[in-house]
C-alpha cells in the first residue's frame, strides 16, 4: 500500500456484494501497464460506459483501477454547477478507491471530477475522469412540479421539478396540454394542446445546465420552462389547469433511476 507498482501479476480480490453491483471479482495486474485504467465501478459511467448511475448516499462508492494509486482528488457540484460544500472522504487501499459523502439530498443530481495518480517505476500516470450520478430517491418520495411566472417575460414560466427528469437525452418533452379553448371555438378538444385532443405543439423545454470540468450532461434535470400560448393576443389566464402527460411523450420520461413519471396536473401562476 506504498503507491509503488511492487508485484506484476499480482492478483486482488475485491468482494463483489461490497461493490455493490455484478462487477467482476478479481482484478489481475498486467506485468507491463501502459496506461492507467478503471476496471470496476459503483458507475460504469465513470470510465465511458452505459449502466446504472443511481448510489445510495449511505454507502462509499467504489473505484477499481488496474494500477495501485498513488494519491487521488475529489471534487463536487451540484445540478446546478455550484461547488458542493459536503467534504469528500477518499480513501486509497492499493489499487481500489472509495469515496465517502455525507450530506448528499436524496433523488438529487451531483456532478464528480476525480483525479488520480498511479505510480509504476520510474513513471506518474495522472488521469481525471468525470461523471454526473443521482442519489436514489427516498421510497415515498413523489416527483412535484412548481410553477414561476417569468418577470420579464409573460409568455414564459419556469417550471422546477422536485427533483431530475428526462430521458436520458438533451431533449425537450411534447407533453404540455391546458384546459382552455385555444382557439375560441367555444369547446376545448377540437385543438391540439387543449385538454381532450391526443397530441401538443407545447413543450416542456429542457433548460439542463452543463456542468463545469467536462463532465457533460445527464439526460436529466430539474429545471424547465414552458411558452405559454396567446388567446386573442394574451398568454392563457393565471390558474387555467394544465397537463402534463407525460405518457404522451415520443420517449419515456422517468426518474433517473428508471420510475417512470406519472402525469402532473399544475395550474399557471
Amino acid at each position: 500500500n506504498d503507491g509503488v507498482y511492487d508485484f506484476p501479476g499480482t492478483r486482488q480480490t475485491f468482494n463483489i456484494n461490497t461493490l455493490g453491483n455484478a462487477y467482476v471479482p478479481s482484478v489481475v495486474l498486467a506485468q507491463n501497464p501502459g496506461n492507467l485504467q478503471i476496471i470496476a465501478s459503483t458507475v460504469p459511467a465513470l470510465n465511458g460506459k452505459t449502466g446504472n448511475r443511481v448510489v445510495n448516499a449511505a454507502s462509499p462508492f467504489f473505484v477499481a483501477f488496474n494500477l495501485p494509486l498513488h494519491q487521488a482528488t475529489a471534487r463536487l457540484y451540484d445540478e446546478q454547477g455550484n461547488g458542493v460544500a459536503d467534504p469528500i472522504k477518499v480513501t486509497i487501499d492499493g489499487s481500489l478507491l472509495s469515496m465517502g459523502f455525507s450530506k448528499l439530498v436524496a433523488g438529487q443530481e451531483y456532478n464528480l471530477l476525480l483525479h488520480v495518480v498511479a505510480v509504476v517505476p520510474g513513471t506518474f500516470i495522472e488521469k481525471t475522469y468525470t461523471t454526473p450520478f443521482f442519489i436514489e430517491p427516498e421510497a415515498s418520495a413523489k416527483v412535484v412540479a412548481d410553477l414561476k411566472a417569468n418577470s420579464s417575460n409573460a409568455n414564459k414560466v419556469t417550471v422546477s421539478f422536485s427533483e431530475p427528469i428526462g430521458t436520458g437525452a438533451n431533449v425537450n418533452l411534447s407533453v404540455v396540454y391546458f384546459n382552455y379553448d385555444l382557439n375560441a371555438s367555444g369547446a376545448t378538444g377540437d385543438k391540439p394542446g387543449e385538454f381532450g385532443s391526443d397530441t401538443t405543439p407545447y413543450q416542456l423545454i429542457n433548460r439542463e445546465k452543463n456542468p463545469p470540468g467536462g463532465i457533460g450532461k445527464s439526460g436529466f434535470t430539474s429545471q424547465w420552462e414552458l411558452s405559454l400560448p396567446n388567446v386573442s393576443g394574451n398568454p392563457v389566464a393565471s390558474g387555467t389547469t394544465i397537463k402534463f402527460i407525460f405518457s404522451r411523450n415520443n420517449a419515456p420520461v422517468t426518474r433517473a433511476n428508471g420510475e417512470i413519471i406519472p402525469d402532473i396536473t399544475v395550474t399557471v401562476p
